[in-house]
């Protein structure tokens, strides 16, 4: 007997069909037995008659045993499994079979030992006894896997839509949610529509009964309305929280990862409804006008704010502005700090201030420092120093900064270099820089010498270089240039201020004069001046004597500064004298410098030590400052160690994500060691050669389209072009894929068609896909209706058949998918089709895609329609198309609108798409006002 234990939609059924179909060298390995009855009994009294009537070889196929051992009484169970167990022990009749299942509570219910004189199962518990077979509830990450590559399109769905491995309790309940779905009244269907919109547009998983209960009813029509009964609310509340196949709800009423606490005042979608609608939907679904007002009044307290940064992604600042007040009377402190910054970036200087005003009158500090910057920038110097009187007074070193600027500005220059030298003794090293440079302006470059000198207690030699920098630089003939500087700085040790040989040498060092300048670091330790052994250190490394510097690092790390060994280390290092570096570092980090083993290993990576360098690393860890094993990883195989490296770096890495290969995109394509690093993969996460494949194919792609963005990122900031080769990490992303895919892991051939789509490789992804059969439902055929339009490389005819693509957009809009339409549209229209286009756009568009609304926008524009190219525009922008924006400034820009774009980026759009009236806080408060 064997009994398969698990939750309801873990699979235990077709567990036990597959063993019953366990095929051996000879064929079934229960060939001539007989599964007995076909379809299990309906009740005991007929399984008894069964056991009764058993033979040899008999199989009794017994899912849900619970039927027979619980549900009739203790007295009905005990005598089935009576029976069971004599058909078990009766020599004459086997061999016999039983498999059965259960779930894991009525196991516990049937085998719990007695406690007390009553033993109501005992004849269960002998029966069960080391039966028990656990089935998972999930897939394991292999496991889901493979099911992603099987050919059963209902297997593959659930592989990659399932929650944690869910893949059976999705095959059961998925098709069941669907039906009641597609089958619900239109009370439910206004509840479940309701609750999609309002996630839409960004409320929590968690909605209020209150919102849905006020909002729903505006879904339904005025007639249904009519007809509503005073518990139509409830009932239909009753129905989809109700439970179906797999225990699966429509709805959920409480929060099961909080202890399964009840939140009877809650509501939210099932996970399988939740990832239709909202996390993978195609389109962003517009939520009805009457909607709005129902989240601005009702709307859970955690999802206002989030609903008022979605609004202002979109454009609706108006109704941002309504959920950032709302937030506001909630109690939400930063909920006002956020609404000014919204208005400051809008352009509502005026209202924003006087939150920032409200905000300053309060605790809050930073909005007086905000505030300040906007009127610095306005030129309104002598607010600033008022705005921030009371974060200066309170030591805050932003709004010190503010206030010397603004002092500055105003020509109050004395009490601005006062604020920067304040700045300056509390630890800021740019403010100290600041005021040794107004100090000069001014005409006290010897005070700011002096002063600077003052410092290297706190900045050691940066200071000593500041005051160095200010005497050479000095335009006074009689005052400036190295000689006097150093004729001057002389004159001053002479006189006890014997810091002054620091500086000399500081200044002798800069215009190479060494030998001088180790000669007045002597001088300067000679006199015990602080920071002398550090500079002795360092100079006499950049001479080349390293013993002398060695020496001298010793003693400034004794008297505690163990930064100056790890200076010689880097010298020596500079020189590839690797080993004598290391010791350094060594003796650096015994000595307290906490970052010596991170500089260690980058000495040793760079030099190509591999043991060496992970030994430093392993170091590095325990003091809290380590770098990052990639940039390791990377040092290392630019040093010629590229096999080895990976190798360590992948089987030390986190490997959840591809991400992990970009730093090190360039090395494995440089030694072409892919096929190490997939193998390293596939044996750590227990994935198959395929997999593995495909896993490094796609941090190849991620690290192309980075380094991709990175040129675009740098040309637009300096105008010059940044020589990147394009797409060659997708290409060999893309080859890697497709030998995937030829070694059996289906998706990769898909995955490389999406990556040539994007790279408008067209004719490839044609070759590629023509080889999936039609029948599968991907997005392949998505990709391929996409490339089949557009034109070859060597001319400009279609790769494929235009109307063949045309037939399978228009199949896959009755399907509700969207996304070839925009490609198809936009080949038919440079081939001169502009009407089929405009077609399958509109189509398009009626379903809410957002991607046909910028289309049809461009084509509008390129006919010089300019008023309905932004009306397209501005849709999309409403959906949230995160391109709508860029095109709506383009279009306004080339046709010299400014002021509608000034309207536009001032007050938003409206929820219809349409361009806002102007308003401002005091009229948003007096039309609230007049509405209640």
């Amino acid at each position: 007997m064997a009994t398969l234990i698990g939750n309801s939609v873990a699979g235990k059924k077709r567990a036990m069909w597959e063993a019953l179909h366990i095929r051996d060298g000879d064929g079934a390995a229960l060939a001539g037995w007989r599964v007995w009855p076909g379809t299990s009994p309906s009740d005991p009294r007929t399984l008894l008659g069964v056991i009764a009537g058993a033979v040899p070889r008999t199989v009794l196929w017994l899912p849900g045993l619970s039927r027979y051992l619980l549900d009739g009484g203790s007295d009905v169970g005990n005598e089935v499994a009576g029976a069971l167990r004599d058909l078990l022990e009766d020599d004459e009749r086997a061999p016999v079979l039983v498999l059965g299942t259960l779930r894991p509570r009525q196991w516990q219910r049937l085998t719990a030992p007695s406690r007390g004189s009553a033993d109501p199962h005992p004849h269960p518990r002998l029966l069960l006894q080391e039966t028990d077979i656990a089935v998972a509830d999930t897939f394991t990450v292999a496991e889901v896997a493979d099911a992603a590559m099987s050919a059963d399109p209902r297997m593959a769905e659930a592989a990659v839509m399932c929650d944690g491995g869910e893949v059976i309790r999705y095959l059961v309940a998925a098709p069941e949610v669907r039906q009641r779905f597609r089958n619900a009244t239109q009370q439910e269907k206004a509840i479940l529509q309701c609750a999609i919109e309002a996630r839409c547009v960004g409320h929590g998983q968690w909605l209020p009964r209150a919102l849905l209960e006020r909002a729903a009813p505006q879904y339904l029509t005025a007639h249904e309305r009519s007809c509503l009964a005073a518990t139509w609310f409830e009932d239909a509340l009753a129905e989809l929280t109700s439970p179906g196949l797999g225990e699966m709800r429509m709805m959920l009423d409480w929060d099961v990862t909080d202890g399964a606490t009840a939140r009877r005042d809650r509501l939210r979608l099932n996970d399988f409804l939740e990832r239709q609608w909202i996390t993978e939907v195609q389109q962003v679904r517009l939520p009805a006008e009457h909607l709005w007002s129902a989240l601005v009044d009702r709307a859970a307290v955690d999802s206002v704010v989030a609903l008022a940064e979605e609004c202002r992604r979109r454009g609706l600042l108006r109704q941002s502005v309504e959920f950032y007040r709302r937030a506001i009377r909630d109690g939400d402190v930063s909920a006002k700090r956020a609404l000014a910054d919204m208005l400051r970036d809008a352009g509502h200087v005026d209202d924003a201030l006087r939150l920032y005003r409200e905000l300053a009158d309060g605790p809050d500090l930073t909005a007086q420092v905000v505030a300040g910057r906007i009127l610095l920038a306005a030129g309104r110097a002598a607010e600033v120093v008022r705005w921030v009187q009371p974060a200066a007074s309170a030591y805050r070193p932003d709004a010190l900064w503010l206030r010397a600027l603004a002092l500055s500005e105003l020509g109050e220059r004395d009490r601005a270099i006062v604020t920067y030298q304040y700045l300056a003794e509390t630890g800021d090293l740019s403010a100290a820089a600041v005021a040794g440079e107004l100090l000069a302006e001014a005409g006290r470059r010897d005070d700011a010498v002096t002063w600077l000198m003052t410092l290297t207690g706190r900045f050691g030699l940066d200071t000593v270089r500041m005051a160095a920098e200010l005497i050479v630089e000095d335009e006074d003939e009689d005052k400036g240039g190295i000689d006097v500087a150093v004729a001057r700085l002389h004159d001053r040790a002479d006189h006890g201020e014997y810091g002054s040989y620091l500086v000399g040498a500081e200044i002798l060092a800069a215009h190479e004069r060494t030998e001088d300048a180790c000669s007045w670091v002597d001088s300067a330790i000679e006199f015990a001046v602080p920071g002398a052994a550090s500079m002795a250190a360092r100079l006499y490394a950049q001479a080349g004597l390293f013993d002398t510097a060695t020496t001298h690092a010793r003693a400034a790390a004794d008297a505690g500064d163990p930064t100056a060994l790890s200076t010689v280390a880097d010298a020596l290092a500079q020189r590839r004298m690797t080993s004598a570096a290391l010791d350094l570092y060594q003796q650096g980090a015994e000595h307290g410098d906490t970052e010596a083993w991170c500089r260690a290993v980058d000495v040793a990576a760079r030099a190509g030590w591999v043991s060496e360098a992970i030994a430093c690393l392993r170091r590095a860890r325990r003091t809290g400052q380590s770098p990052s094993p990639v940039s390791v990883a990377a040092k290392l195989c630019a040093a010629g160690q590229i096999a080895e490296a990976l190798d360590w770096y992948v089987n030390t890495v986190d490997l959840s994500s591809p991400d992990v290969l970009i730093g090190i995109s360039d090395y494995l394509l440089k030694a072409n060691v892919v096929k190490q690093v997939a193998a390293r993969y596939a044996r750590k996460t227990r994935q198959s050669d395929a997999q593995a494949l495909a896993w490094v194919a796609e941090g190849l792609e991620r690290a192309g389209r980075q380094d991709l963005d990175e040129a675009a990122n740098r040309q637009a900031k300096t105008g010059v072009a940044v020589g990147v080769h394009a797409h060659r990490k997708t290409m060999e992303a893309v080859s890697w894929l497709t030998v995937a895919a030829r070694d059996g892991h289906e998706p990769a051939r898909v995955r490389a068609a999406e990556l040539l789509l994007q790279i408008k490789r067209y004719e490839q992804v044609v070759t590629l896909l023509r080889e999936i059969p039609q029948t599968r439902r991907t997005d392949a055929h998505v990709y391929l209706a996409s490339a089949l339009p557009q034109p070859k490389v060597k001319n400009d005819d279609p790769i494929g058949s235009v109307n063949e693509a045309i037939t399978m957009v228009e199949r896959q809009l009755d399907a509700g998918e969207t996304r070839a339409v925009a490609p198809v549209a936009q080949a038919l229209i440079s081939r001169g089709r502009p009407e089929e286009a405009i077609v399958l756009l509109h189509r398009g568009i009626e379903l809410g895609d957002a991607t046909s609304h910028c289309c049809m926008g461009d084509y509008r524009s390129r006919t010089h329609a300019h008023a309905e190219a932004l009306a397209h525009y501005l849709i999309a922008r409403l959906h949230g198309h995160d391109k709508a924006e860029d095109k709506i400034e383009g279009l306004l820009t080339a046709t010299k609108d400014f002021e509608t774009l000034e309207d536009i980026q001032r007050f938003g759009i409206t929820v219809n798409g349409t361009i806002a009236e102007p308003w401002s806080l005091d009229r948003l408060a007096s039309d609230t006002h007049a509405d209640g």
